[in-house]
C-alpha cells in the first residue's frame, strides 16, 4: 500500500501545481503565487525563462488538466508529466521535477514543453489585473483542495507501520500540505486586509464627494 499511496499523493500535488501554473499562464493568477512551492532560485529561473503573454481562456476547469503521470526516482525525488489545455482546442504538456527538501515536497522545476508554439498567438495580449474578489475565491478553493489532500495523506499514514518507507513518504507529504495550507492562510489574510482597506478607501472617497 505504501507505493500506491505515495504515488497518488504526489499525483495530487503535481495536479495542484499544474492548476496554479495554468492559471498563471492564462493571466488568472499572479506569478508570485507559485513562489511558495519552489526554492527561491528555482522560482526566479522559472519567472525569467517563461515566455511573455498568456494563453486564451478564463477560469481553469477540472477537465483542462489531465491525470499526472509520476515516476518515483528515489525516496526524495520524482518526475511528473501533466497534460493541460493551452488555447481553445489545443493541449500541451508540463513536466515537473519534485524534490523532498527538508521534509517538504517542492517543485525543483516546472517547464512547459514547446511553450513558444502555444504562446505565439497570445504574446501581445495585455495581462488584465485580477480582481481581488477573484483572487480570494481562488485562494479559498486552493485551501479546500489542500485540506482535503492533507486529510487523505494523514489517513493513509496512520495505516502504515512506524518506521516504514511508506510512512516516511506520508510524513513528507503531510508536511508539504500543512505548509501549503499555512501559505494559503497567510495569502487569504493578506487579501482580506487589502479588500477591507480598499472598501474603506472607496467609502471615504464616496463620503468626500457628498460633503
Amino acid at each position: 500500500m505504501s507505493g500506491p499511496a505515495t504515488r497518488e499523493d504526489l499525483e495530487a500535488f503535481a495536479r495542484f501545481l499544474a492548476r496554479i501554473t495554468l492559471e498563471i499562464e492564462r493571466g488568472q493568477r499572479d506569478p508570485g503565487q507559485l513562489r511558495a512551492f519552489m526554492p527561491d532560485q528555482t522560482w526566479q529561473h522559472w519567472q525569467h525563462s517563461r515566455p511573455p503573454g498568456k494563453f486564451a481562456g478564463g477560469p481553469v476547469h477540472r477537465t483542462d488538466i489531465g491525470r499526472p503521470r509520476v515516476e518515483l526516482l528515489t525516496d526524495h525525488r520524482a518526475i511528473a508529466n501533466v497534460v493541460t489545455t493551452t488555447d481553445a482546442g489545443r493541449w500541451g504538456a508540463l513536466t515537473m521535477k519534485l524534490d523532498a527538501i527538508n521534509g517538504r515536497w517542492r517543485a525543483a522545476s516546472i517547464q512547459r514543453l514547446y511553450a513558444a508554439r502555444h504562446y505565439r498567438a497570445g504574446a501581445l495580449r495585455p495581462v488584465v489585473p485580477i480582481p481581488i474578489e477573484q483572487r480570494l475565491a481562488t485562494a479559498h478553493t486552493d485551501r479546500d483542495q489542500a485540506a482535503d489532500a492533507l486529510v487523505a495523506v494523514d489517513r493513509r499514514r496512520d495505516e502504515l507501520p512506524h518506521g516504514s518507507r511508506g510512512r516516511r513518504h506520508a510524513n513528507q507529504l503531510s508536511t508539504t500540505w500543512t505548509q501549503v495550507i499555512a501559505d494559503l492562510d497567510r495569502e487569504i489574510a493578506t487579501l482580506h486586509h487589502q479588500q477591507q482597506t480598499g472598501l474603506e478607501v472607496r467609502h471615504a472617497r464616496h463620503r468626500s464627494r457628498h460633503l
